[in-house]
């Protein structure tokens, strides 16, 4: 695997765990548990822990949403590492 290879992935990984924790973060900060986040989403508990812990394919979209079901709204800001 090449150098840039190696550190778009290391950056796509970055970026999921980052929504992840934001999303958890939104979660808890409403005071909802798994099961009433999955029904305001109209998702199982499943769908909800799954997304918790392995973000792969996780969308923009998603995180979008599920935020919103939480009163929160997703704001994306660029930076240099």
């Amino acid at each position: 695997m090449t150098r840039a290879i190696t550190s778009v992935k290391i950056a796509e990984e970055s970026a999921i765990a980052q929504a992840q924790a934001l999303m958890y973060r939104a979660m808890k900060g409403a005071g909802l548990t798994k099961a009433a986040l999955a029904r305001r989403l109209r998702r199982s508990r499943a769908t909800v822990t799954i997304t918790l812990a392995d973000g792969h394919g996780l969308r923009l979209r998603t995180v979008a949403r599920w935020l919103d079901a939480c009163g929160y709204a997703l704001k994306l800001s660029l930076r240099k590492p």
